[in-house]
């Protein structure tokens, strides 16, 4: 049920899921299914209290995984050993050396690794890696690898394939945690919210991030004009501004981005909101040196996820101008909030004052640009 439901269990949530491995080396699947979504239904059926789970996970906002001296000796290590090899390294090698390495011993299978790896980097299976590549990916890797040590997940997926890859994954993890999902009611009805049979095949897998036109985005398909084949959006550099959302506010965004012609907007869903996904917000970052950058959430400011991913935006944002090869450009960028106000009820009784307040949220994410 919603989070206000569960109020009388959050001394349950506190004591045995959140803290349960950490205090009793008790290790859980558990699944919780909490419905979570402004919708006009009234404070006592809109929120899930997303904004408690957050602040129950261990993770450091100011420690990027990947990045510190361990980690990063062990990348080194790596790119010595792969050095040895005679050859461009291809796919097949990295399956090779995840098999010969102790790195691999509590991941998933060496293939599963790989193919989640090439998938989230766009690579096709015969492409070879550049030395720079090997960095990144390896960060990647490891930063993917850090997730073990996380105490839950907590994640907003918005395609039925992401919810089916999901609960796949929870169930084939080596090392169990507890799942938090996030469950907006209306996307079980909502007519966009639909994905391919391609998305629940051989070669897919839940996907911590989805960005507008790539793969895993069930709307990619109205980003091109059916016509003429011209896409829709404008190249990476012409890109004005990056909103960054989680949940069902993607959706009305998507429409009045395309209602007003925003063709300098990229959407990016956060589908895996914790452990945070550094490696891909860092990648995006990356492509669009020219954008503003927007986390947009339909909770008040105070509420969902806005507390929990600013410091870590802005560290991704921090850490990714360090490389020398960045732009400066970036150092001077600063995540910015659109949201409701600060509240101290979860949201309004009204549907009138409800829409109202949607329409000024989609208003100032898209057509102030």
């Amino acid at each position: 049920q919603f989070g206000d439901f569960a109020n009388n269990a959050q001394v349950v949530i506190d004591q045995l899921i959140a803290a349960g491995e950490d205090r009793w080396g008790n290790q859980s699947r558990l699944v919780l299914l909490l419905p979570h979504g402004f919708e006009g239904q009234g404070p006592d059926h809109s929120s899930a209290r997303l904004e408690r789970f957050l602040s129950l996970l261990n993770d450091d906002p100011d420690s990027l995984p990947g990045n510190n001296p361990a980690d990063r000796a062990e990348i080194r290590l790596i790119i010595e050993k792969l050095h040895e090899q005679s050859g461009p390294v291809t796919k097949e090698k990295f399956i090779s050396f995840l098999k010969d390495t102790e790195v691999q011993s509590k991941s998933t299978s060496p293939k599963e690794t790989a193919d989640t790896l090439w998938g989230e980097m766009g690579l096709s299976d015969s492409e070879f890696l550049t030395p720079d590549d090997w960095e990144d990916l390896l960060t990647q890797y490891l930063r993917r690898h850090s997730e073990q040590r996380t105490n839950m997940f907590v994640i907003n997926p918005t395609t039925p394939a992401q919810y089916f890859h999901a609960l796949r994954r929870q169930i084939n993890l080596p090392y169990p945690k507890p799942l938090v999902v996030m469950t907006p009611k209306q996307l079980l009805h909502h007519k966009h919210c639909a994905s391919p049979l391609s998305h629940f095949t051989s070669g897919s897998f839940f996907t911590r991030v989805i960005q507008d036109g790539r793969p895993s985005d069930n709307m990619r398909m109205h980003l091109t004009d059916p016509k003429t084949g011209e896409p829709f959006l404008e190249p990476p550099e012409q890109i004005k501004r990056v909103i960054m959302c989680t949940g069902r506010i993607f959706y009305p965004l998507f429409e009045r981005r395309k209602l007003a012609k925003a063709r300098n907007v990229v959407l990016v869903r956060l589908e895996q909101i914790a452990p945070f996904p550094h490696d891909r917000i860092v990648k995006i970052l990356e492509e669009y040196p020219n954008a503003e950058f927007i986390w947009c959430q339909e909770e008040p400011k105070n509420m969902g996820a806005w507390q929990y991913v600013r410091p870590r935006l802005e560290l991704a944002l921090a850490q990714r101008t360090e490389a020398p090869k960045r732009t400066k450009k970036l150092v001077s960028r600063r995540v910015q909030y659109v949201g409701r106000n600060a509240s101290a009820s979860t949201a309004t009784a009204s549907s009138q004052v409800h829409y109202k307040e949607l329409q000024a949220i989609l208003d100032a994410a898209i057509t102030t640009l």
